[in-house]
């Protein structure tokens, strides 16, 4: 076995584990430890259970763990109760036993340690107003729970402070030792007061009624409420709950400001101080109240990256280096300049690509053939924002190479058609003879042709993309030149334009010229109206067009805006007009007609779905706009396939990727004279999936499926021929497909992009929800009659408890037959949930999914646990949030947090996060507001995408109309489901809500 001592223990475990562990000998825990052949088990008491962990020491500080807890059996962590076997080998101590009998008479009381156990602990007497001084009077005795980290803590620090005697014991804490005291209860158990139980938490923030800069000042103005100072900390008491301000270690710098908004006080802070500190600050404070704070942009700045070569033609040495040419963060107007780790990990992974690790650490590459292609392939195409530093030798080896790239010239034309020349020439301009370079490529060895007593290398670009694809474009040639038409032409300009850099990097999209955006009630931000003119250009030019922009950018924006465009051309006469079509799953059905009733108001609305349909298509006029689902449409064909659209708009078009589905079929026959596809993740599972795409968009443009299948898709799953295949898939689609990320637009964006995302009811949930609605609506009504008012408000309550439940999920409401039922006929929203989940994760989006109710999150986990989405969940059980924490901030933690909104409001950091989901309105909005800010901090270098998923003609949806006309709501409703009075609420709007 390899040798270990206690600094190979801390190296190997994490600080709290360990000191957890400490706890565990310092109370006698650990009753025996012995080595094996291979590391150490041991024997560890907690209570009346029995632990045995084993250990295997593969290296001083490499220890696999095995042990029955569930840190290690959940996480596989090198749990605490393994440290402690560990640490116990290391020096061996005698087992604490509880003493079983007084000693005799004659002899002196022995003060025994107090052995391992489970306390309960009981704050006595009037303990606000003690706390309020420093002070409190606390009762420990036994609890016949299981020992938890919380009881291991109190346990060394009672031996500490030589406590001995047995429970119960009576503690007077007084200022110097009570904040010690405090921080040991986080996440305990069984804490309470004479009235009712108590939880003992960290990371609350004080509130601020406003934040503002003042020159080179911010100004903090507090709320009323002060908290409590406790030592060097301060706490929030609110009923059941003593709460700790911040989460983080408080910087001296900001301690003085921070005692005086404790006090309720107004501070001023340097400009300089604030910034450096902000992500502390924000740790402690709630921004939410400030509009200056909120309107600020979190904009990561570019960092400069360097990258020097060295070495000759048989060995290159690289080193990159990254740095910023200003001290960040800084304050710009309203952008908060930050670094930008994820531009510079990026730059890292690239040059992870281009170089491989060599035995001393470094990056480089050591065959002559690796740096041949580095200096004349790679290099010239780095970005050109790089500096790049090459040493003399490296600098004279890359002059003796001559390399032969692919050059295309475009013609002056007549017409619409594009001709141009190609011709392929050296690094200073000399032509080199189309049939030489065939000659070279049929040879497969270009280092026998001698330009100028240099060697010859042939562009990748002329083998792998210029033969290929000419063969596979509708090229005609005459007299040297050639002629591209229609979409062929469009593939040519973009090769021309990449090849000046390089074709693998294709170049941002070339936008036609922004044209007059027709009167909506919106204004469209720079891509947006970018995006919409190239909508219309690709529509009139080509009748088919793939908007694939990240989801939260507003692609149904931009179509409203294209379909409102061309309805505008048509005069009322015209025998152009034809009514528009547009395909959405059922979960989009709503939200749909919501954005046209807010940006094209005007327009008409025809919802082909359910059962009264039939009688809706005689009423269809040519300038409306059907909506209709996917289900519908395939059961509907025979009835589309007689009309005629102007627009045939899918969303969500990754749902047809399946070429053999119904669904897929159904739209590609669609006769209609423009079509758009929407969706955020265009490929999902395979190259099919765009030619299931284009199949309804450009029908033929990729050949038939088994071209398609010869010429791409066989070729991208092999290594070698994977890039080459890539590269022409892109260059083909590029003329219909545009598709921006969040990233790219993020100057153009605020730092939180909100979004009302309004599903309908299935079947089922209506029903329900009438039944319930009709029912309670009895019961009050009933109960007001016979005089009770207080039990009436009660039962209105309880009806709107049951309303909500219904609006998320039927598997709330306690019935087994409503819970088995699938999802799609369960919860609406649910179902829009895991299509929000699926397309953000294709995205590499993180997610935060926040609910009022445990049991839903259990509904939501169990969901993407049968679909294989990894996800985490906290709520009011969770007593290892950091861990959860730290999982999910990690980069390959999962993609998907699942948090209740009043265990997880607070006290985290989730920076990680880029898309957070409401999934049932709170009706506090400044709750809701402050569990968005979990992702909304420093450190977050994308913009947040706020999805607050919300039912159409619902409670949800009066009381989402009531919030913006009263913007302080009480908290009636808590997450056990418990129905409480709501003062602030009177009884009229009450009723409205019902009815």
């Amino acid at each position: 076995m390899p040798s270990f001592d206690e600094a190979a223990l801390r190296k190997a475990a994490s600080w709290q584990d360990f000191k957890e562990a400490q706890g565990l000998i310092a109370a006698g825990a650990v009753e025996s430890s012995e080595k094996t052949s291979d590391g150490w088990k041991g024997v560890v008491r907690l209570g009346k259970r029995i632990l045995r962990p084993t250990v295997t020491a593969r290296t001083a500080t490499w220890l696999d763990a095995k042990c029955p807890c569930p840190a290690n059996q959940r996480e596989g962590r090198f749990c605490s109760h393994a440290i402690a076997a560990g640490l116990h080998l290391l020096n061996p101590t005698p087992a604490v036993t509880e003493k079983k009998s007084p000693a005799p008479a004659t002899q002196k009381p022995a003060h025994n340690p107090i052995p391992e156990i489970s306390w309960a602990i009981r704050f006595q007497g009037d303990w606000q107003r003690s706390l309020s001084k420093g002070h409190a009077a606390i009762s420990l005795t036994r609890s016949d729970a299981p020992s938890t980290p919380a009881d291991a803590r109190i346990t060394e620090w009672l031996l500490s402070q030589k406590v001995t005697s047995p429970p119960p014991i009576q503690l007077a804490l007084n200022p110097q030792t009570l904040p010690t005291f405090l921080s040991l209860l986080e996440d305990h158990p069984s804490i309470a007061t004479a009235e009712a139980p108590l939880s003992i938490e960290t990371g609350a923030q004080l509130h601020l009624a406003d934040c503002t800069l003042a020159g080179e000042h911010i100004r903090l103005i507090p709320s009323t409420e002060k908290a409590i100072p406790i030592g060097d900390s301060f706490w929030n008491i609110s009923p059941g709950t003593f709460s700790k301000i911040g989460s983080t270690p408080l910087p001296p710098a900001i301690a003085p400001s921070l005692a005086l908004l404790a006090d309720a006080k107004p501070c001023r802070i340097p400009l300089e101080t604030f910034l450096t500190h902000l992500d502390a600050l924000q740790s402690y404070l709630d921004f939410t109240a400030s509009e200056w704070f909120e309107s600020l942009q979190f904009i990561p700045a570019t960092p400069e990256i360097e990258l020097t070569l060295t070495g000759s033609e048989r060995q290159l040495t690289a080193a990159l280096s990254t740095s910023y040419s200003q001290s960040l963060p800084s304050l710009e107007n309203h952008r908060i300049l930050t670094k930008n780790p994820t531009a510079e990990a990026e730059a890292l992974r690239y040059g992870a690509r281009l170089f491989k690790p060599q035995s001393d650490g470094s990056f480089g590459l050591k065959t002559p053939e690796s740096i041949q292609h580095f200096l004349t392939q790679t290099l010239p195409h780095l970005p050109n924002t790089w500096k790049i530093t090459l040493s003399p030798a490296l600098e004279k080896l890359a002059s003796s190479y001559v390399f032969i790239a692919p050059h295309i010239e475009i013609l002056p034309s007549e017409d619409s058609s594009l001709n141009f020349n190609l011709s392929y020439r050296s690094g200073d301009g000399t032509a080199i003879p189309a049939a030489e370079i065939r000659r070279l490529l049929r040879s497969g060895n270009a280092t026998s042709y001698k330009h100028r007593d240099k060697q010859l290398i042939l562009s990748e670009d002329i083998g792998n993309l210029i033969d290929p694809l000419f063969e596979d474009l509708d090229l005609e040639q005459q007299s040297g030149s050639y002629t591209a038409s229609k979409a062929s032409a469009e593939v040519i300009r973009e090769i021309a334009a990449n090849l000046r850099n390089s074709v693998n990097a294709l170049q941002e999209p070339t936008f036609p010229q922004v044209i007059h955006i027709p009167k909506i009630d919106a204004t469209l931000r720079p891509y947006q109206a970018k995006g919409f003119s190239w909508l219309v250009d690709r529509l009139t030019r080509y009748q088919g067009a793939l908007l694939a922009d990240d989801m939260g950018l507003g692609k149904t924006l931009q179509t409203i805006a294209c379909i409102e465009h061309f309805f505008s051309s048509y005069s009322q006469a015209s025998t152009e007009a034809r009514p528009a079509l547009i395909v959405v799953t059922t979960s989009l059905l709503g939200n749909w007609r919501a954005e046209f009733n807010r940006f094209a108001p005007k327009r008409r609305i025809v919802t082909l779905h359910g059962s009264k349909r039939d009688s809706l298509r005689e009423e269809i006029r040519p300038t409306d706009v059907v909506l209709t689902t996917y289900g519908t449409l395939a059961r509907d064909l025979a009835w589309h396939l007689r009309q005629e659209y102007s627009f045939a708009v899918i969303d969500e078009a990754s749902l047809i990727r399946n070429p053999d589905t119904d669904h897929s079929k159904a739209v590609a026959r669609l006769n209609a004279n423009r079509r758009i596809a929407l969706t955020g993740t265009p490929v999902e599972n395979s190259a099919r999936d765009l030619w299931s795409i284009f199949r309804f968009i450009q029908p033929g443009w990729l050949g038939t499926r088994k071209d398609f299948q010869d010429r791409y898709e066989i070729p991208l799953k092999d290594p070698e021929t994977s890039p080459r295949a890539s590269t022409l898939l892109r260059l083909k689609t590029s003329p219909f497909t545009l598709r921006r990320t969040k990233s790219e637009v993020a100057p153009e964006l605020p730092s939180k992009i909100h979004i009302d995302e309004y599903c309908t009811l299935s079947k089922d949930q209506l029903t329900t929800y009438r039944e319930l609605q009709k029912e309670g609506l009895r019961k009050i009504e009933d109960i007001r009659a016979s005089g009770q008012t207080a039990a009436a408000r009660m039962q209105t309550l309880t009806t709107l408890l049951r309303l909500r439940q219904t609006c998320g999920d039927l598997a709330l409401l306690g019935s087994e037959k409503l819970a088995a039922l699938p999802i799609p006929r369960r919860s609406a929203k649910l179902e829009r949930l895991l299509e929000i989940t699926e397309n953000s994760i294709a995205s590499g989006s993180r997610i935060l999914v926040f609910s009022q109710f445990a049991k839903q999150l259990l509904s939501i986990e169990s969901a993407f646990t049968s679909l294989g989405v990894d996800s985490l969940r906290l709520d009011g059980s969770t007593r290892n949030r950091q861990t959860l924490v730290d999982q999910f901030q990690s980069p390959d933690g999962p993609p998907v947090f699942l948090i209740s909104l009043k265990a997880g409001g607070y006290g985290l950091n989730l920076t990680a996060a880029d898309i957070v989901v409401h999934f049932d309105p709170w009706w506090n909005p400044a709750a809701e507001a402050q569990a968005t800010d979990r992702a909304h901090r420093i450190g977050q270098t994308k913009p947040v995408t706020v999805f607050r998923l919300l039912t159409r003609n619902t409670v949800e949806e009066k009381v989402t109309r009531l919030q913006s006309s009263k913007k302080a709501l009480a908290d009636s409703l808590d997450e056990s489901a418990t129905p409480t009075d709501a003062p602030a609420w009177s009884e009229s709007e009450l009723k409205k809500l019902l009815e």
